[in-house]
């Protein structure tokens, strides 16, 4: 299995290490918890970075240590609760075919 690594740092000449896995590179663990510890992020950012996903579902990667250290608060995202507004139906219309082709919609 090779081990590509990134140059950057003066004394290892390393600054990331990753395993080559069926041609993806996937980083060691300890270098990526190290990486995403480093900055403090609101909750409602990894929120947006990540597609918008659910507290629950960002849970157990808090715990795990992997998005370094987040406060613990509430997530209101205008984007979410917009998105789950149901959408308004379409009126009720009076017009009805007897025959085929009778009565054709057509988006212009």
């Amino acid at each position: 299995m090779d081990t590509p690594s990134f140059p950057n740092d003066r004394f290892t000449q390393t600054l990331l290490r990753a395993i080559e896995l069926e041609s993806l590179q996937i980083p060691y663990q300890q270098i990526f918890q190290v990486c995403a510890a480093t900055n403090i992020s609101p909750l409602h950012l990894w929120h947006s970075r990540l597609g918008h996903t659910s507290v629950g579902k960002l849970c157990p990667l808090i715990s795990r240590g992997l998005l370094g250290s987040v406060p613990n608060e509430s997530v209101h995202c205008v984007s979410c609760q917009s998105a789950k507004q149901p959408a308004l139906s379409f009126s009720s219309s009076h017009s009805h075919s007897t025959a085929p082709f009778d009565l054709v919609h057509s988006d212009v």
